[in-house]
């Protein structure tokens, strides 16, 4: 009967060790965010359906889940018209990106990274208003 009980608890423990198994991947998903990206940006509910050409970098910090970043806007002509400089920290699955100045928080809830890594579809949203992004991955700033 000793036994039986030893086995028992042997099992309760491991049982109860596994719920305790931490699943996530915001580590993951900030090294597989790092990089360039470049693509366009389609608005809703926000200069209504207007597209623009965007860049974005990734740089994947030392600290879990978090790295610095910058965003490069172009207008229909090609021409740079903004760049700004965000931190960004991915958070159970989502992207939280803080533009330094102005100080804006943006969040990114629905995000793939998919085709050999290569292509990232995105939704963000700023207070009420949501941008689309399709970026492809590239080894550098546009020019």
């Amino acid at each position: 009967m000793k036994k039986i009980y030893s086995l028992i608890t042997i099992g309760f423990i491991a049982l109860f060790s596994l719920s305790l198994t931490s699943c996530n991947n915001d580590d993951y998903d900030a090294w597989l965010l790092d990089g360039y990206w470049e693509g366009t940006a389609t608005s809703v509910g926000w200069r209504s359906e207007t597209f623009n050409y965007v860049d974005f970098y990734f740089r994947k910090g030392s600290s879990y889940g978090k790295g610095i970043g910058y965003e490069r806007d172009y207008d229909a002509f090609g021409e740079l018209v903004a760049e700004s400089r965000f931190a960004y920290e991915v958070v159970n699955g989502s992207i939280k990106l803080v533009y330094e100045s102005p100080r804006v928080v943006v969040w990114i809830d629905s995000w793939r990274v998919y085709d050999n890594d290569s292509k990232l579809d995105a939704v963000f949203r700023y207070n009420s208003n949501t941008v689309r992004l399709y970026l492809d991955r590239r080894s550098g700033w546009r020019y």
